[in-house]
């Protein structure tokens, strides 16, 4: 596989995929930017007189990017969001993560409850956790606060022992 020019970002991604195992072809979203030889570059630094003369290179350049569809997956399984107290201990399992939920990568609010007379924490699972997951990165979110406490949880994508039971692989865009 071809590295050089790759920009940090693409390079980090191929390099942790090989590492990770799960992950299977190339995301065409970190191609890097055209070198000054490449036909593609000529036509983004193009004088437009409508544009400054600058020739819009960035700002096409991104929208060919954004554009590329992405090739790259990886295989995920629904995980368990899992609690832990400040004493260092595992708390309770906190709500299943599913493989679906990491595809859409949209805010997912969440909540769980172990006895504070009804009142239930409350945690989101953001855009930022769901990439991360999709690297197969462990992602750590704080809970809201009751009745004096808060908890931190961890997802964790890898290690099969926070796999819902009978959680199958699922193939999903990695990019």
């Amino acid at each position: 596989m071809r590295t050089e020019g790759l920009e940090r970002r693409g390079f980090l991604g191929w390099a942790l995929g090989l590492g990770a195992g799960g992950v299977l072809g190339a995301c065409a979203g970190e191609a890097p930017p055209p070198g000054p030889d490449d036909p593609a570059a000529d036509a983004a630094n193009r004088d437009d007189p409508d544009d400054g003369g600058g020739g819009g290179g960035d700002d096409a350049r991104s929208a060919a990017f954004d554009a590329a569809a992405c090739t790259m997956t990886v295989v995920l399984y629904d995980v368990y969001a899992m609690a832990l107290y400040f004493d260092g201990g595992l708390g309770p399992r906190t709500g299943a993560i599913r493989v679906a939920a990491v595809a859409a990568g949209a805010d997912l609010p969440m909540e769980f409850w172990h006895g504070h007379g009804g009142q239930q924490h409350r945690y989101t699972v953001l855009p930022t956790h769901f990439a991360a997951l999709r690297r197969r990165e462990r992602v750590m979110v704080q809970t809201t606060e009751v009745d004096g406490h808060s908890h931190m949880l961890f997802i964790d994508p890898v290690d099969p022992q926070w796999r819902v039971e009978g959680a199958q692989p699922q193939t999903i865009p990695a990019c």
